[in-house]
Order: structure tokens, then sequence, then C-alpha cells
């Protein structure tokens, strides 16, 4: 069930535009973030077959190509749609690519909207407006509106910074049509992607030839340059017999008008074919010795390659691969065009590719780039429950994107639709707000991400063992999609050594290496019921690494939203210290119940006896209550006294303790139920329990010694069992008893005996003043209902 995060939208408008922005939609993809393709299909073919070669659909398209459209008729149509587009999806970040009309008025449009704008291959310059028009003037507006500036090379970012663009927003990342190069290459070489047979045997029949690659169709060459350029071309062509000229001619009616007016078609080692797809033109740049051409593209693949290039532009805004003697500006100058193809051909072969526009990581460099400045650190929390979804909700209103992800349908099915399945302070509220965000979605399904948060059950077995199936079960999931340099961090509370051995498995299973591109970190949590979301941020934490780079990584992450000190330390004592943290309150209340007990057994009202122990300025006895439950003091000890059981003595007689109050108070009730029957005659007694859950004020009903009582009462022929509980969903508490109510109503007035067992603050408010407080009142209950009391009605 997966709410829609703020998506990130790529705007893509040529082909150019599109083979530059997939590896960054791929890299975007690979890590789990939600971006999107917006296609204005204003050159449907060529676009369309790069999408087929890339096996993508756009999640939009505009398809606003039309007979003889002009840039007026293409900057508004591209922004009309833009401003549609945007306000309806409110993305995070809009990202163009290079010097389109179609780039700049998208651009335009997301400044409108105040969205962010990231500009890929930014700082391209000839400095002259109108060379290449309109795409130098575009280029320098974008710049203008541009958040993110990612220059491909040291010349772009000099030419923004001379430009006056603030140097923070810059970054040379190389440019992404490397990394489009070596995809393809990579696909064409291992047979994933075909080349036709018509492709195929063009390159047969000219094999035995020096190939040149032929391309035009830029605007500026349009008319009599585009002419001049190609007459050249014929010319060389005719006085070369051993050079074979392939020229996939470009669909624009100008570029077929200039090859007539050229007399291109009288050559036989000119060869004019379709415009080829984007895996066969690189093919065919792979063969060829010499490429000519006015587009800066190409120009690009074939410095990568090392192939020399006759650039038909009086101006270059791409001079590094003229400045390393791999190109030639030619201009339309026929004689320079000659000239520069005897030298190129004369050129001897290189076989390596060089590195001039980048080493075939732009699109990882860019996306680790705006993941650390646009907030879009990624986190997936693992078990959506009592710690996980409100921890979820803390780290979406941090700006962080987060994917909840749970095995329970029902549980990711009430919460996408907004409903609290848990019962916490503010928790509906904060739920709608971050799934109205957009920055917060769950699942079934986990998926990618920078951190994932551990947050599932850890219970024990009925032999009190710890039981960590649910835990190797989050683990596996995590391992099943985790990528370099993501951190894991375990909250569920857990023996000692446990995230150590976590670590070694995710090591293993993934071949990453811990400390360098794995993290692994133990991060208990402290927080109580009905104040999560403020001990979440205020709480003080303890960061567990399982070696130091992991502490620092996962301290980094929690200084985003804890205002609470922060500290590190080793995983093992981290494991410890959350272990000991609630095994001493474990023993804590175990004395105060033996303390009650033995007031008891000696006539003496246990309350007062600790409250005058607690006037000692060094005492601070709790107050007792009928057992211990939830999931932490419960549970925690046994790992303890599983791990080091010749050292846990004092432990073990906690847990004795405390596990056997319940029946103490059984016991207790029993004796006051046979009492009742023989002063009034009843042969059956009509009992009330006020609360089931484990503690004052929550639904959680984990270990509850108070369910465990009611449920052994229900047992019992004598008595007929009511049980108020008004935080426990109702249907659930049915599940459990025959005879249940979310208030007291007139309940007590109806029963014969009252057991106030949870110290819930809505019973205390009834209470207050009523006919029922009376001998309540003389036990102390109203102040603490924590202790079990047991009281007739009268």
């Amino acid at each position: 069930m997966n709410s829609s995060l703020r998506s990130i939208i790529l705007i893509i408008g040529t082909r150019p535009e599109a083979i530059k922005l997939i590896p960054v939609y791929f890299e975007f993809k690979r890590h789990g973030y939600p971006v999107k393709i917006c296609a204005t299909f204003q050159h449907t073919n060529l676009l369309q077959d790069v999408f087929d070669l890339f096996e993508i659909k756009p999640d939009f398209r505009f398809d606003i190509m039309r007979p003889d459209q002009d840039l007026f008729y293409l900057t508004q149509a591209v922004l009309e749609n833009c401003k549609q587009l945007f306000n309806s999806q409110k993305p995070q970040l809009v990202i163009v690519q290079g010097d389109t009309t179609s780039a700049m008025a998208a651009a335009l449009a997301a400044f409108y909207c105040k969205i962010p704008v990231a500009h890929i291959e930014a700082g391209l310059r000839t400095n002259n407006i109108w060379a290449p028009f309109p795409e130098e003037l575009n280029r320098q507006f974008i710049s203008l509106i541009a958040t993110y500036n990612f220059a491909p090379t040291n010349t772009a970012v000099n030419n923004l910074k001379q430009a006056g663009v603030n140097p923070k927003t810059i970054y040379q990342v190389g440019n992404t049509v490397v990394d489009a190069l070596n995809l393809v290459l990579n696909k064409i070489e291992t047979g994933e992607l075909a080349i036709s047979a018509k492709t195929q045997e063009l390159v047969n029949i000219i094999k035995n030839h020096k190939i040149i690659l032929l391309t035009m169709h830029r605007r500026e060459s349009f008319g009599v340059n585009m002419v001049q350029s190609l007459t050249a071309i014929r010319e060389f062509a005719n006085e070369h017999p051993e050079i074979c000229f392939v020229f996939p001619v470009h669909p624009n009616p100008q570029v077929q008008q200039a090859i007539d007016l050229a007399d291109l078609k009288t050559c036989s080692n000119i060869f004019l074919i379709e415009s080829l797809t984007y895996h066969e033109l690189i093919y065919v740049l792979k063969q060829a010795h010499v490429v000519v051409t006015d587009s800066g593209g190409i120009s690009e693949e074939a410095a990568s390659l090392s192939k020399p290039v006759i650039l038909l532009r009086n101006e270059t805004d791409r001079p590094e691969a003229v400045q390393a003697n791999l190109a030639w500006l030619a201009g339309y100058d026929k004689a320079k065009i000659k000239k520069y193809l005897l030298q190129a051909l004369s050129l001897p072969g290189v076989a390596h590719c060089t590195k001039i526009y980048g080493d075939g990581q732009s699109a990882a460099k860019i996306v680790k780039i705006l993941k650390q400045e646009v907030s879009m650190t990624k986190v997936a929390v693992v078990g959506l429950g009592y710690i996980g979804l409100p921890t979820a909700i803390i780290l979406a209103e941090a700006g962080m994107q987060v994917h909840g992800y749970d095995i329970d349908g029902v549980r990711v099915a009430k919460i996408f639709q907004g409903i609290a399945v848990i019962e916490e302070h503010e928790l509906g509220v904060r739920l709608a707000q971050a799934l109205n965000n957009q920055n917060f979605y769950v699942d079934t399904k986990l998926a990618p991400a920078d951190y994932y948060i551990i947050a599932v059950p850890t219970p024990v077995t009925p032999d009190h063992k710890a039981d960590l199936s649910y835990i190797w079960d989050a683990v596996q999931a995590v391992a099943s999609v985790l990528l370099a340099g993501s951190c894991v961090i375990i909250e569920s509370t857990v023996p000692v050594g446990t995230t150590n051995q976590i670590a070694e498995y995710l090591a293993q299973r993934t071949g990453f290496v811990l400390g360098e591109d794995l993290f692994v970190a133990f991060v208990p949590e402290r927080v109580i019921p009905g104040k999560i979301f403020y001990e979440l941020i205020h709480n003080d934490r303890l960061i567990g690494g399982v070696e130091a780079k992991s502490s620092q990584i996962a301290t980094k992450f929690y200084a985003q939203f804890v205002k609470g000190a922060i500290s590190q330390t080793d995983a093992s004592t981290a494991e410890m210290v959350k272990l000991v943290e609630n095994s001493s309150r474990d023993v804590q209340i175990a004395f105060a119940n033996q303390v009650a007990s033995m007031a008891e057994t000696a006539g003496l009202d246990p309350l007062k006896v600790i409250a005058f122990a607690n006037k000692h300025p060094r005492v601070q006895i709790l107050n007792p209550g009928c057992g211990v439950g939830g999931h932490c003091i419960a549970v925690d000890p046994w790992f303890l006294i599983e791990s080091f059981p010749e050292q846990s003595k004092l432990l073990q007689a906690a847990r004795l303790v405390n596990d056997s109050k319940p029946f103490e108070v059984l016991a207790d009730i029993a004796k006051k139920v046979q009492a009742l029957q023989t002063t009034t005659g009843k042969g059956k007694i009509k009992l009330c329990v006020l609360g089931v859950t484990y503690k004052p004020d929550v639904d959680d009903l984990r270990n509850s010694p108070a369910l465990f009582i009611a449920q052994e009462l229900q047992k019992w022929p004598n008595i007929e069992l009511f049980v108020v509980d008004p935080y426990v969903d109702h249907e659930l508490l049915k599940t459990y008893f025959k005879n249940v109510s979310a208030n007291l109503d007139n309940l007590p007035t109806i029963c014969d005996m009252t057991v106030a067992l949870v110290a819930h603050s809505k019973f205390k408010q009834t209470f207050k003043g009523s006919f029922v407080a009376k001998d309540m009142l003389d036990f102390g209950v109203v102040k603490n209902l924590t202790w079990p009391l047991i009281s007739e009605s009268k």
C-alpha cells in the first residue's frame, strides 16, 4: 500500500536529453527514490526509440509535436503543460538537462511554482547568444534559475563562476553521456542489445574502408551552412574512394533539402541511411575512424572513445576535445573541412577511451549530492508497531523520505488510510500530516534506502529464551535490497552480541565491507508509551556501532532529529546497557512487590510503609503493582539470564517475584469473593475489573499481568466477570471477554465487587468524589491505582 512521496521529475524533450538523463533516472531508482519522467514528445519517434531501448515508459507525456512547430509554440506549450503538471504533482525537485527550449521552459515553470531546479550539463558556453541558437541563451537563462548546477568539466565550472553563478550551487560531476555510452556498449557486447541485420550488413560492406560517421541537424547549420558543409563532404568522398561516409539522416525537412542541394545522393561512398536508434548509432561510432558532426553530444561520445572529431561549427561549447587535440573546429568552411579530415585520417588509431568528459559515474555523483543537499535521506523503518510507527513519523517530520514496512497487510492498509493503529497521544494527527506532506508512505514490500531502522518485536519463548525470529526475518529482508553505503540500525532489544552477528551476516550476504560500504549499529530506544513523540526527540541516545565508522554514521543520522545528548560506544556495550536499564527497573519493582507482600502478611498497609520509607533522603521505593508487563521490563532480564546464567541470580529472583505477583492477587480476590458469598448468601458474585493493559493510559496488552488476572477470573464458576478498559479497542476486548465496556457508566453499581488493576487517568477522574471512591480513597487508590485494590460496591 503505497502513498505517493513528493516526486523528483525529470523533464525530457529530445533524444539527447533522454540519453543523458536516463542514467540519472536509473540511479534514483536504484536508491529507491520516487523519480518520474515527463516526456514532452516534441520529437516523437526519435524520443520513443530511446525509451524503447532502455525499456522505460514515461510517467507523464505532453505529446506537443505538430507540423512546422516553432520556438514560440514549443515554449508556450511546454510552459503551460509544466504548470499543470507541477501544480498537480507538487514535486520536490525538477531536473532538466542541457540547453533545449523544453529545458528552459520547464525550468521557468518550476521557478514560477517555486520548485527547486537541478541543471545537468550546466556551464557550457560559447558566450555568443546566436551560436548555438537558441541553446546558448537557454542555458544561460537556466543557470539563473537553477538551485543545483551540475557542470561536466572544469571549464564549465569556470564558465559558471565567471557568469556570477553562486559557487555553492556548482558541482563538477562529469557528463552523464559517458554513463549512457558505457551502459549501451556493455549491452551491445553482452548481446543484450541486438544490432539489426541491415546495420550489420552495411558495416560488413564497408569494413575494409576507413569509416567516417557524419551527422548534421543543428538549427544554426540550416540553409547555406549545411549545403556548403555537405558539398565539401561530397567532394572529399569523390576524391577519396577508399573512404566511406555513413550519414544517418535527421528527419527534419531542412536536412533533406540540404542533401538534395549538395547532390549527396550521387556519391557512391556516401551511405545515406535512416536515423539510427541510439544503440545502433553507438555501434557504428565504435567502428568509425573519424566523426564529422555539428552535434555536441556525439562529439562527446566520439571523444570518450578516442575518435577524432571534425566539428561543423564556428564555435564550440565543448572545447575540451579541441584542447586535447581530438577535435578541430572547421566551421562550414570547405577548405578547413577537407584539411582537418586529412589530418584526422592520418592519426593512428587509439584503442583506449579517454575521460575528457567523465568517468561514467556522473549519475551516481549527482544523486549522491542531491541526497545530501535536498534533504532526500531515504529511511526504511522495518516494523510499524509501538516504536516503529512513531519513529517513522518523527523522521518524516524531520524532512526525510520515509518508507514504512510491515508484513501485516491489514496494519499497513490502516496506516495508509491515516488510522492510528496504536494508542498514543497525537498519533492520529501527526500520521495524517506526514501522509499529507507526501514524504511518508507504507508498504508490505521493502525498498532500498540509505538507512534501515529495525524495530520489530523480540519476545521470549515459553522457556524464557530470546525469540529472535522477527529480527532475522527483518535482517534478511533488508539484505535483499541493501545498497553499498547504507546503514542498518537495530532498535529492537537483543541479547549481547546479536548486532555483531547481524553485521557479519550482512557483510557475507552482500559482499560489502564493514566500515567502508556497510555500516551497522545498535541504538536502544528509551521511550515510555504516552510520551513517545516527545521522548524520541528529547531523550538521550546511545549509539553502538560495530566499528567506529558505523557509530559516526549513525550518530550523524540521529543528530538530525534528536535534541538529547548522543553518546557513542560499541554495539555490545549498547546492547548490554539497554538490558541492564530495564533489568534494573525489574529488580526495583520486585523489591516493591516483596515489601507489599510482607506488609500484607503482617496486616499492614503496604502503601503507607513505602510512603514512610521514602521520606528517607536516599530511599526511593517504587509503588507495588499486580505484576510486570509490557515488552521491555518483563522480557529483557531473560536475555541477560540466558546469556549469563551464573552471574544473574538477582535477576532470576526478581523475575520469580514479579511473575508470582498475579497469583498473589488472584489468591486475595478468591478470599474476598468467598467472604462476600458468605455474607450475602449469593451463589455467584458480579465482579468488575478495571483495566487490563500492562500500564496506565496505553492500549498495550503485551505480557499484561492485569490481562492474565482477568482471564483467570473469567474461568471461575462463582463469579460473573465484567471488564472495563477505555484504552483497548472494544472489538479486540470482546475477543477476550464476554462482558466488556469502554467506560464505567453504571457498571460498578450493578457489580458486587470492583477490582482496580490499572491506574488509567479516566478511572481516577470518574472515581473522584463518587460513592465508590470511599473505600478506594482509604487505600490511596485514586493517588495510585497501580496497587491492586479489591473494593465491595455500596
